[in-house]
């Protein structure tokens, strides 16, 4: 059955497939009943008045989990998981190639094994850092997180599948999705030395533990689906292909 009575808090984990949710959810809630989060004003969206907050049905944006703590009503959390490897080189092409990017003046100073042994956080275990809501990333407490408070984590090489356990937990109607914000002219994970992938894995070895751990989560959910609501998904995933 469809939650209406949660708030939903999307975490938009960067170069995860975030935006396309983000158009998405854009597409299912009211002006009124959604908030983007202003990350570079945080004080904005924790100073707004109890009537404002409890009238949100969905908050999204580039936020670490613990944001609830301002909310008067039950929420959930959902996010969108990606391959350490994969988004690591997809956010150094994205950010090469977007000079209004906050990191792109320093990246474009370094080559790709540069950034790879940098200390930009973006570089290492990011995505257990948002989850766990701690600067310093927090594998058992972005597990307890996801636990406890997220009812959808999606996985970008399974975007049909979660974005189907979303509109079906959440009542969103007639969804349909183009992928936005694909980062062009990247190299793949072939084009570089082994040695560059084994420094990336190493780097992130927390955030491939998370997605392993939230992919095998979202397929025991998959699993789980009745023989209609299975149906439903092939004919999802089928249509999202088409178009």
């Amino acid at each position: 059955m469809p939650s209406n009575l949660e708030t939903v808090l999307f975490l938009h984990i960067p170069k995860t497939g975030g935006l396309t949710l983000r158009g998405i959810i854009e597409d299912q809630y009211s002006k009124d009943e959604r908030l983007k989060y202003p990350r570079l004003q945080p004080a904005r969206f924790h100073s707004l008045p109890k009537r404002k907050l409890t009238s949100l049905r969905c908050v999204y944006g580039h936020f670490g989990y613990g944001i609830h703590s301002t909310l008067h009503q039950p929420f959930t959390y959902i996010t969108m998981l990606r391959n350490p490897v994969e988004r690591v080189i997809s956010t150094y092409y994205f950010v090469l190639q977007n000079p209004q990017n906050r990191l792109h003046h320093q990246v474009k100073q370094m080559s790709f094994e540069q950034f790879v042994a940098s200390d930009l956080p973006v570089v290492s275990n990011h995505q257990t850092r948002l989850i766990s809501g701690k600067p310093i990333p927090h594998l058992a407490l972005a597990k307890k997180h996801l636990n406890q408070h997220f009812s959808i984590v999606g996985i970008t090489d399974m975007y049909a599948q979660s974005i189907f356990l979303m509109s079906q937990r959440f009542g969103w109607k007639n969804v349909q999705y183009t992928k936005k914000n694909k980062t062009k002219h990247r190299l793949k994970q072939e084009d570089f030395s082994q040695e560059t992938i084994a420094t990336i894995r190493k780097r992130n070895e927390l955030d491939l533990a998370l997605y392993d751990y939230a992919k095998d989560r979202l397929q025991r959910q998959l699993h789980s689906l009745d023989s209609v609501s299975k149906k439903e998904l092939e004919r999802f995933t089928l249509q999202q292909h088409i178009t």
